[in-house]
């Protein structure tokens, strides 16, 4: 009798077939999981927090800076101002007052208030009702 050695068992058929039903119910959480990291929110909330780092950046590289209102900051450094302020429903860059770099998109408001000599403190609230506040310690 010649034995066939090519193909696939029943064994081996059910052995797959079991690795497989047991695999399967992970497979649910961990697309739930997927979808919920990939949410606007979480976008949103990296956005405004990428905005803050740079803000803080271009605190620091500063030698000094001028509020100006509620909504706008001016940064001097390097014989250059930088100004950042609202216009429209973004939070935008300028350096010497031409042209601009936006910084933050969709954003209903955005105030900036000077606690003490060494705080600012922002509130930002974007155009999906989110409210965000940092407090930046000054140089």
């Amino acid at each position: 009798m010649a034995r066939h050695d090519n193909g696939y068992t029943f064994i081996s058929i059910l052995c797959s077939l079991g690795s497989f039903i047991v695999i399967i119910p992970f497979f649910f959480p961990l697309i739930k999981a997927i979808v919920a990291a990939t949410s606007l929110h979480d976008f949103e909330m990296l956005s405004v927090e990428q905005f803050y780092h740079f803000f803080q950046e271009e605190l620091y590289v500063s030698e000094e800076h001028q509020l100006r209102g509620e909504h706008t900051i001016d940064l001097y450094q390097q014989g250059k101002t930088i100004t950042i302020d609202l216009y429209q429903d973004m939070i935008r860059r300028r350096v010497n007052d031409t042209g601009h770099e936006i910084m933050l998109f969709h954003v209903d408001s955005f105030s900036l208030i000077k606690e003490n000599e060494s705080t600012l403190i922002f509130h930002i609230k974007t155009k999906r009702g989110n409210k965000y506040e940092k407090r930046l310690s000054v140089p």
